[in-house]
C-alpha cells in the first residue's frame, strides 16, 4: 500500500487516517487464508550447516515478501523481530515431543528467552484473541507472553522449499 497523496477532494482528518493505516499496515502480516500464499510465507533461518532444524537449535523468522521482520502493534508488548537490523532469536518446542527435528506440519510452540542472570524470562509467541479490521481485511496479532501455555500457543508448521 502507497501514502496516498493529498489532492484537496477529502477531509484532511480523512486523509490522515488514511497514511496512518498505511504506516500501520507495513506492522502486520495477514497469516489467516488456508491458500498459501506470500503473506502468509516465512523463512527460517537457523545457524546449522544442514537443513535440518532440531529443537535444540534457535531460529530466526523473515517475512518473505517484504523481507521484513515485524514489531508489535501494540507498544506493550515485546517486538517479535525487528526493523533496522534487529534480529530474535526463537527456539521451537514440539508440543507432543514426538522428536527432536522439525517436520511439515509438526504443532510446535514458538519460545524466545531473555535477560540476564537470575532474571531470565521465557516467552511463548500466542495468537492474538482481538481481530483488526483494516480495509474489510482480517489481521490478527500475535505476541510473546509468560503465561500458562493453552492452545492457542500451537502454531502448525508447514515447510515448503
Amino acid at each position: 500500500m502507497k501514502l496516498p497523496k493529498y489532492d484537496g477532494n477529502i477531509h484532511p482528518n480523512e486523509w490522515i487516517k488514511q497514511i496512518q493505516i498505511c504506516c500501520f499496515l507495513k506492522k502486520i502480516v495477514y497469516c489467516g487464508d488456508n491458500i498459501l500464499n506470500n503473506d502468509a510465507l516465512w523463512i527460517i533461518s537457523n545457524n546449522n550447516i544442514t537443513n535440518l532444524i532440531t529443537f535444540q537449535n534457535s531460529i530466526t523468522l523473515k517475512h518473505k515478501s517484504s523481507s521484513n521482520n515485524y514489531l508489535s502493534v501494540d507498544s506493550d508488548y515485546k517486538a517479535c523481530g525487528g526493523n533496522e537490523g534487529l534480529t530474535i532469536d526463537w527456539t521451537l518446542q514440539h508440543s507432543k515431543n514426538e522428536r527432536n527435528y522439525l517436520e511439515s506440519k509438526d504443532n510446535v510452540l514458538l519460545k524466545i528467552s531473555f535477560g540476564k542472570n537470575t532474571n531470565v524470562k521465557n516467552l511463548t509467541l500466542r495468537s492474538h484473541e482481538n481481530i483488526l479490521k483494516i480495509d474489510n481485511n482480517d489481521y490478527q496479532e500475535v505476541f510473546a507472553h509468560e503465561n500458562r501455555i493453552g492452545g492457542i500457543d500451537e502454531w502448525c508448521i508447514e515447510l515448503i522449499e
